[in-house]
């Protein structure tokens, strides 16, 4: 499942809120058209990634400076001050070797064993 990183906001901190106290907090600011949810048996720090019609919808959520959805307060991010926040997190080898393969064949060099 793809998500538009200038369209989505990536929500942590909701503890025990339901997906649809989540999703009718976001439908507040413009339309969602697609949205996941990483639970704690799922994910070391739950999240849920919300991707809306529009940046502009995106860009009203994030103007707020406070975000509390059903008594609890949590945490809205773009995509990417989330990545930022999580930086820390090491890529796998699996993605420098696809950069690597990416700059041989860029520089139109292909090597054939060498991928």
């Amino acid at each position: 499942m793809l998500f538009d990183c200038e369209s989505t906001v990536v929500i942590t901190k909701f503890n025990s809120l339901s997906d649809s106290a989540l999703i009718g907090y976001c439908q507040n600011f413009g339309k969602i058209i697609r949205w996941s949810m990483k639970t704690s048996t799922q994910a070391n720090e739950p999240y849920a990634l919300i991707m809306f019609a529009t940046i502009s919808s995106a860009t009203s959520i994030l103007s707020h400076s406070n975000y509390t959805i059903d008594g609890v307060h949590v945490l809205i991010l773009n995509y990417q001050q989330h990545v930022n926040r999580h930086s820390s997190v090491k890529k796998p080898a699996n993605l420098k070797s696809l950069t690597k393969k990416k700059k041989y064949i860029s520089d139109g060099k292909a090597k054939i064993n060498g991928l």
